[in-house]
């Protein structure tokens, strides 16, 4: 029996794959006109590594067996494919390594389909350098400073960057952004990202902010364009009067645009012993000072918790401005949005299901629905919104808030069935109305592409609400 189970044991260690294969090429210092190929993979770091002109192929493994760093001073070319991915990771035995390095590199590097891992010093560091980043993975990384999955640090406000497709998620920062640190002068863009699961104040000591994203500065602009940005944690513990601030992003200053995003689930949470006060602020969003736009965005499921006061579970205000466009606050603990001392405003949304209050401090709302009534603006509803689903916010053909929108606009342009939106041309109340809806549409959600044919309404059934969508619409020409 004995011998039973050691062969057991045997073929079960010869036959489970191993994630970490034997060295093939060694490599070490300076790297130029050179090709990593799948023949020579995986490719075995054992010291500081600085890119002149670096080419690699896909399906390529990078493992670093130390604290040792990828530092790009020419051109690095990483494009892999998504069935074959560039992997950056340490060898099997190591803590970690030091990450990849842009520290004032001309542009021209391309990172596409690549998965960075288990650095110790952010998956990427980005200073004062403009390069290509899509499609890629940034997972399990960690700074002992601030942004464990990557910093961008850009000074020259000519310069403009985009990352694009790209999952940033569990990271972890002893400091400020969890997932990313922004300080930028630069226009920068994050379009069709997820911010997942990240968490700043990796040792629970000390106050910092920014599970998700920590914004610096945004001096010329952020803008994230269909990004989602979910279950992140911003965690502050202390034995003194503690504060926790933005689960999902914290804007110390600056302009920050977002468009057609999801900001979910992120929790902002303070304790503090000895018999001292916490207190946290803004599990979605926290405003600083500077400028947030948010347009067709849904800010839903966020928490703000603390033993003494927990404010603003969606969005928190402490100065600067907040406005709010075609958007959904809904089923946020302890309040959709605080305003502390800034200035909010909002058109055409739906403020529902939050505890607390929908919106504490003054605000200045048309044409929304809040639930319980709001007093200052005008076009306002005091209704139930009817989601389909509390997963699912968009509102349904029979909601009080289609058409209910700004009364002197026309602005509902992807309507039914091709287009998350109802009824007629006017502007529904919500994330899925008004001329921004259309975003939701360049990719594939809501529209069409993802609908079965006759499901007017959306919901995945053919049913009488369809049939009754139709009769309503027949014969109309335009």
């Amino acid at each position: 029996m004995k011998n039973f189970f050691s062969t057991v044991i045997l073929i079960t260690l010869l036959c489970t794959p191993n994630v970490f294969a034997e060295c093939t090429t060694t490599v070490a210092g300076p790297v130029n006109g050179a090709t990593w190929t799948m023949e020579g993979s995986p490719y075995c770091v054992e010291g500081d590594i600085t890119a002149i002109d670096l080419v690699i192929e896909p399906g390529v493994r990078v493992e670093f067996s130390g604290n040792y760093v990828l530092k790009v001073t020419g051109v690095l070319t990483a494009v892999g494919t998504g069935g074959s991915p560039i992997i950056f990771t340490k060898t099997e035995g190591a803590t970690g390594w030091q990450g990849i390095l842009f520290d004032h590199t001309p542009s021209g590097s391309q990172l596409k389909y690549c998965r960075i891992e288990y650095s110790l010093n952010s998956g990427i560091r980005i200073l004062d350098s403009v390069q290509t980043i899509e499609d890629c993975t940034l997972s399990n990384n960690h700074s002992v400073e601030s942004g464990g999955g990557i910093v961008i640090s850009l000074t020259s406000s000519s310069n403009e960057m985009k990352i694009k497709d790209c999952t940033i998620s569990s990271n972890t920062a002893l400091q400020h952004g969890g997932g990313v640190y922004i300080d930028s002068a630069a226009s920068l863009t994050l379009e069709n990202c997820k911010i997942t699961g990240n968490k700043n104040n990796s040792n629970d000591s000390g106050t910092y902010y920014g599970g998700g994203i920590f914004v610096e500065s945004a001096a010329q602009g952020l803008t994230l364009t269909h990004c989602t940005i979910s279950d992140n944690l911003s965690c502050s513990i202390e034995y003194r009067t503690t504060y926790g601030r933005g689960g999902g992003i914290y804007i110390s200053k600056g302009s920050v645009s977002c468009n057609n995003c999801m900001i979910n689930s992120n929790r902002a949470s303070a304790s503090s012993s000895g018999g001292y006060n916490s207190y946290s602020y803004g599990g979605g969003i926290f405003m600083n000072q500077g400028g947030v736009e948010l347009v067709n965005t849904i800010v839903s499921k966020n928490s703000s918790t603390a033993t003494k006061g927990a404010y603003g579970g969606g969005i928190y205000t402490s100065s600067g401005t907040v406005s709010l466009e075609n958007c959904t606050v809904a089923y946020n603990i302890k309040e959709g949005i605080n305003n502390g001392n800034g200035i909010v405003t909002a058109k055409n949304s739906v403020f529902c299901d939050n505890s607390g209050s929908e919106i504490t401090g003054t605000a200045w709302i048309d044409y929304s629905l809040v639930k319980g009534g709001w007093s200052t603006g005008e076009g306002n509803i005091d209704d139930n919104p009817r989601f389909e689903s509390i997963l699912n916010l968009r509102i349904r053909p029979d909601s009080c808030c289609v058409d209910a929108g700004d009364s002197y606009k026309m602005e509902d342009l992807c309507i039914s069935p091709c287009g998350p939106s109802f009824g007629t041309e006017l502007n529904d109340i919500g994330a899925h109305g008004g001329p921004g809806a259309c975003g939701w549409c360049a990719y594939g959600e809501g529209c069409c592409s993802d609908r079965l044919l006759g499901d007017l309404d959306g919901d995945g059934d053919i049913d009488a609400v369809d049939l009754a969508i139709f009769s309503g619409n027949y014969g109309r020409t335009e």
